[in-house]
Formats: C-alpha cells, structure tokens, sequence
C-alpha cells in the first residue's frame, strides 16, 4: 500500500487529464470519420430520403419526382426497387424496373395468419414486412443477420402449413393524399460485410475510454483524500463504486469545510487551530475563544469589543 501511495503521489493528474482529454478526442473523431465513411451509403441514402419525404409533403407525388425516386434507388445497394403506383395501385413507374409487381400491379394486403406481413394479392411467394424509415436505413437486420427477417417468418404457423418457398423484403412507403399516388421503397436484406466488426471494435473502444476516466477519477479524489489527511481508501472506493455521484459528495464534504493553508489538512470550520500542525486558522474572541469573521466589531457569544 505504501509503494502505491507513493506512485499515487508522484503522478501529474493535471498532466494525465490533459492527455487523456486530447487522446480521447482523437480517438473519437477517428471513430466518427471511419463510421461515417464505412456507412457513407446508408448516409447519403438518409438525406435523399428524407428531401424526397419533405418534397411529397409540399408538393405531393407526381412526374417530376421521378428523377429523385432514381437518385434514392442508386444510393443504396439494398434497395430492390423504388415503385411509383396511382391510387389503383397501379405501378407507373420502376426506378430499377425489377420483376416485383405481376401485371404491372402491386396490391398488399394483410396476412390473415400473420398479420405482421403484408402479401402481394399476385404473387403468394412475396411477402413484405412494413418498417419505420430509420430501420429501413440502418436496420439491425441488414447489419447483423441479414436472414433475421425470414427467419422470423419461418418460425411463424402459417408458413409451415402453407408454404415451402417465400421472399420477404423491407417496405417502406410514402402516400399523397391529395392524389392517392403512393411511392414504395422495397429493400432486399442484405448481409454489410465487416460492419459488426467495426461496431463492437468502436463499442470497445468506448469502452475504454469511459473505463480509464472512471479509474482517473477515483484515483485523483484518492490522492486529494490522502493530502487532506482524510480516509483516502473510503473516499477513492466511493468514487469507483458511484462516479460522480461520490465525487459529488466528496466536493461537497470539502465545501462544507476548511483547509489548512500551512499543510492542507482538511478541517472543521469549527476549529481554531489545525489539529495536524497546530497552525492558527481562525481568528477567535481573546475572552471566550468564539470563532469571529474578518469585519466583526463585537463578539457574536460575549459581547467583547474585537480589536
């Protein structure tokens, strides 16, 4: 313990913070960029949906969106296709002009067995499952397992007594109420190689950097305690077991008392004198020794007049 104390005492914590600080922030902004750039994909695909969403609600769906409708569909690879139907839905356009859709025609309706899906009326193979933007963006499913869905759907009652062969896409969808056109966005699920890696590598990596500022911070309140002449394994313990809810208390406990300016040993505001060096710290009452303040004219216990 004594070999520790004295290691405790010879560290900078002024200087350690400040390299922490810095190192943390490098890190950070590492993490950050290379998580920009490995989803830049999924990124661009955000904005452009999200300006084609804003776009459907100022001016409804018509011709013009085509050329945004193709933009979005070519942002990411997940995307199956984009589909443009009027409010027969009839498919008037094709952003990527795959084969979904019999007869140029696509009519979902709930499955009466599972009503989490939606089937398509023409094709008793497809099935969609209907999901928020943001999931349809960066969905654990096209992250993680990129059979996660079907999976789900395998499981389930109705497809083992009915079925043998099914496809199941993501669907999201955007409508104009004005018109009753509608724009589908269909996404294939699809395995992001090495994105789970980078997840749990950045995951660990903040990790660490919260684990060495919690260690720091209970190192320093450690060696502060043990300045102030205080039980520095209580109050280091304290801060390791609560973070900052202990350094709260310690900062606290502190305000709530004096220091010695002679040896820093932490005091009650009661005290005249030091009880570690014996050093004055307060003026008192030369009649009845009360504690009395710098501008005091008179003795708040006896009523002697202060010099």
């Amino acid at each position: 313990m004594k070999k520790f104390d004295e290691f405790i005492e010879r560290v900078n914590f002024r200087k350690v913070t400040k390299v922490y600080i810095i190192l943390s922030i490098v890190l950070l902004a590492i993490s950050v960029a290379g998580t920009a750039y490995f989803f830049r994909e999924k990124i661009i695909f955000t904005m452009d949906y999200f300006k084609i969403h804003r776009q459907v609600e100022e001016n409804g769906i018509g011709d013009s969106i085509k050329p945004q409708l193709d933009k979005l569909a070519n942002a990411s690879s997940d995307i199956k296709d984009i589909l443009l139907l009027d409010k027969e839905n009839n498919i008037v356009y094709k952003s990527k002009n795959s084969d979904i859709g019999k007869n140029n025609k696509l009519v979902l309706n709930l499955n009466k067995d599972n009503r989490k899906f939606l089937e398509d009326a023409n094709d008793p193979n497809v099935f969609y499952k209907l999901v928020r933007p943001e999931r349809l963006i960066l969905s654990k499913e096209s992250i993680k397992k990129p059979r996660e869905v079907e999976e789900e759907y395998d499981d389930e009652y109705f497809y083992n007594t009915n079925f043998n062969a099914k496809k199941v896409y993501l669907l999201n969808y955007l409508v104009d109420k004005r018109n009753g056109m509608k724009v589908f966005i269909i996404s294939d699920i699809k395995a992001m190689p090495y994105a789970e890696q980078l997840l749990e590598t950045i995951g660990g990596l903040l990790s660490v950097i919260f684990f060495v500022y919690w260690v720091l911070l209970a190192l320093w309140v450690y060696k502060d305690a043990g300045r102030r002449y205080l039980n520095a394994a209580l109050w280091g313990l304290l801060v390791l077991v609560t973070n900052i809810v202990g350094l709260i208390v310690y900062l606290l406990f502190k305000q709530n008392n004096q220091t010695c300016y002679k040896c820093g040993a932490l005091q009650s505001r009661s005290d005249v004198f030091c009880s570690i060096c014996g050093t004055k710290i307060n003026k008192s009452c030369e009649k009845c020794g009360n504690i009395v303040v710098k501008n005091d004219k008179y003795c708040s216990k006896c009523g002697e007049k202060l010099n």
